[in-house]
C-alpha cells in the first residue's frame, strides 16, 4: 500500500466519521464494512477499534489502579491487625 493510497484511505475514513458521528455513536453502516473490508488506516486503527468494538465505553475511571491498591492496602493492614490480635490473646 503506497502513501497515495495510505492518504485516500485516511480522507474516506475522516469523512465517514463525520457524517456518521461515529465517535459519538457506535452503529454499523453497509458503507462501514466496505470500508473495513478495503482496510484502515493505521493512524485510525487504535481509535476506530476501540470505538467500534465498544471498549471505550467499557473502561475503567482513570483512577481505578490507585483505588484497587488502596483497597488492597487497607485490607492487609486490616487482616495483619486481626492476626495479631489473635496472636496476643492466644499467646
Amino acid at each position: 500500500m503506497d502513501e497515495d493510497e495510505i492518504q485516500q484511505r485516511t480522507a474516506e475514513w475522516n469523512l465517514f466519521m463525520q457524517r456518521y458521528d461515529i465517535r459519538g455513536c457506535i452503529q454499523k453502516f453497509p458503507r462501514m464494512r466496505e470500508l473495513v473490508t478495503f482496510g484502515i488506516p493505521p493512524s485510525l486503527r487504535p481509535s476506530f477499534w476501540m470505538l467500534y468494538s465498544g471498549a471505550v465505553f467499557d473502561r475503567p475511571p482513570a483512577d481505578y489502579y490507585k483505588t484497587l491498591l488502596s483497597k488492597n492496602k487497607v485490607l492487609f493492614y486490616e487482616t495483619y491487625l486481626f492476626f495479631f490480635f489473635l496472636l496476643i490473646l492466644f499467646l
